[in-house]
């Protein structure tokens, strides 16, 4: 067999066909840059509250959010109001910049107004599956160290278990959305209240430091993992998913298809 070097040249030799070598062309080094028809994305300075709502007096009676069940309808001035009133309300009640909100919710309307107004008080968000054990709950309120809550009255006993387990569960701040018939007290307080954005800590932030979103690996290769993403990385997602299409409507397959 010939040898995989020689001198003067680099050649790769065939192992099946010892005879057959293919030399290999040697350029100089040189940059290799794939770019993107697009421009390149201007990522803004704002928190993720202030960004998700900043154009929203643009699209004012616009739907913004639509339950897929009950077809309840949010308009864009009405989904920035109510979020604005739930991060009001958080700070009135004591939520510091930096606590975490565990969110413990299936999807419904109000999960982008809670995640988006615990981010306008400060708080950082930690998303946990409606299907978790009592025991995957306390994992990660235990990892986040969560001191405020929101579920719903159904899935309030597994995170009441949960919260036993974990010390300084007790103090666990939680909230219910929809029906509720616990002594939890209920989202709707939130999202009714007086919205004052002076109380909160939007100045003081750092987009690059403060956490916005601790989601969790769903740990198919091992336990799950936190994943600390700051407002500068949703924000700056967000700006790459907006080089697209203005509008994009949701279209049906024909049947059969």
């Amino acid at each position: 067999m010939r040898p995989l070097c020689r001198r003067g040249s680099l050649s790769v030799t065939n192992v099946l066909f010892p005879r057959c070598v293919r030399p290999l062309s040697v350029s100089p080094r040189r940059e290799r840059v794939i770019r993107s028809k697009y421009a390149d994305v201007r990522i803004s300075d704002q928190s993720y509250f202030e960004f998700v709502w900043s154009r929203a007096s643009e699209f004012g009676e616009r739907p913004a959010l639509v339950d897929a069940v009950t077809y309840r309808t949010l308009t864009y001035a009405e989904s920035r109001a109510q979020s604005l009133s739930l991060a009001s309300e958080l700070s009135r009640r004591g939520a510091k910049r930096g606590d975490v909100m565990a969110i413990l919710l299936p999807n419904c309307v109000e999960y982008p107004l809670v995640f988006s107004g615990a981010n306008g008080a400060g708080l950082a968000n930690t998303t946990l599956n409606p299907m978790y054990t009592p025991n995957e709950i306390a994992k990660q309120l235990k990892a986040t160290s969560a001191k405020w809550a929101v579920t719903t009255q159904k899935l309030l006993p597994k995170l009441k278990e949960a919260a036993t387990k974990v010390e300084g569960g007790d103090k666990l701040q939680a909230f219910i959305v929809g029906e509720n018939t616990s002594d939890c007290p209920s989202v709707e307080e939130l999202l009714t209240a007086d919205g004052d954005e002076s109380l909160l800590p939007l100045a003081a932030m750092d987009v690059d430091e403060d956490i916005c979103v601790l989601p969790f690996s769903s740990g198919t290769t091992g336990v799950p993992k936190g994943v600390v993403l700051t407002h500068r990385n949703i924000v700056g997602n967000i700006c790459q998913a907006m080089l697209g299409p203005e509008e994009v409507q949701l279209v049906r397959p024909p049947k059969g298809t």
